[in-house]
């Protein structure tokens, strides 16, 4: 019964993505920019050949300005995707300390870690094995070539670096359903942590912009929950604020964004949010002549 219920969801949802209407609202949920029709196109495509949630956020693009838009996919969108494959097999991941006993011995790995006194983290490596394949293929990753030493990194580094470990490998041995994806932790972390948002509701351009601005601020980047805040008005309730005063039009608000390149506000510095809400004062002056 349990595989009779599991084949009818995927199937539910590989339809999901040969509807009209609900390829529409997925277009306007899966990124905060509105993405080309060929950007779109490629998403679709990922997502027929993964079968992957848009809504439960398996799968998602960002675009900033005019540059290509970048589609990701989440740790969990990885793994269901492989494991749908009719060639996946097995995939292993684990991270790699300092006082671990690593080898690799005629291309294969032999690994042996305790559970304390473990050292530095040095990295991970994720080993991958197709069912036609004689034997599993892996992919090592080093910590300096991805610690951003922000954010998650800083707090997770362990988490994130088997993340990268377990895209790269399951995309290399799965090109025909991973190419041209990323995971969010292999990007810089202003793209990293820019999360599709939902639908903005709103009555004015005013009202909408605010709800837009207050998820920015508010959403948990890694779990995708909101983020409750005391009542210390920030940068980020300002430029709220002034652009309720002053009623600028959304259009002005998105080329300024485009501007500074920027999707998620709360990873600028005091200096830098400064410095954007004198570009919203400019844009005012601008407005009034």
């Amino acid at each position: 019964m349990a595989n009779v219920i599991s084949l009818s969801k995927k199937d539910g949802i590989s339809s999901m993505w040969h509807d009209a209407a609900q390829l529409k609202e997925i277009r306007q949920m899966v990124s905060s920019t509105p993405l080309t029709e060929i950007e779109f196109q490629a998403l679709v495509g990922i997502g027929r050949a993964t079968g992957l949630n848009p809504f439960l956020r398996e799968l998602w693009a960002v675009k900033y300005g005019s540059k290509a838009a970048q589609i990701f996919i989440g740790r969990d969108g990885y793994r269901l995707g492989a494991q749908r494959h009719h060639e996946y097999e097995y995939h292993q991941v684990e991270s790699v300390y300092s006082n671990d006993k690593f080898e690799i011995i005629n291309g294969e790995i032999n690994h042996r870690a305790g559970f304390s006194n473990r050292g530095d983290l040095l990295g991970a490596y994720c080993i991958v094995k197709r069912k036609s394949a004689s034997k599993a293929t892996h992919v090592i990753i080093t910590m300096k070539e991805y610690d951003l030493d922000q954010s998650l990194w800083k707090s997770k580094p362990e988490t994130m670096i088997k993340k990268v470990a377990e895209a790269q490998g399951l995309r290399q041995s799965f090109q025909d359903v991973f190419g041209g994806t990323y995971s969010d932790a292999e990007m810089p972390q202003a793209i990293a942590s820019t999360k599709p948002l939902s639908v903005i509701a709103g009555k004015t351009q005013t009202e909408k912009l605010k709800n837009i601005l207050k998820q920015k601020e508010n959403l948990n980047t890694e779990t995708g929950e909101i983020i409750e805040h005391g009542n210390v008005e920030t940068n980020m309730e300002k430029i709220t604020r002034f652009v309720g005063e002053t009623n600028l039009p959304m259009e002005r608000i998105e080329k300024a964004l485009s501007h500074y390149e920027i999707n998620s506000l709360d990873e600028m510095n005091e200096s830098q949010q400064e410095s954007f809400l004198n570009y919203l004062e400019r844009i005012k002056d601008k407005m009034r002549n």
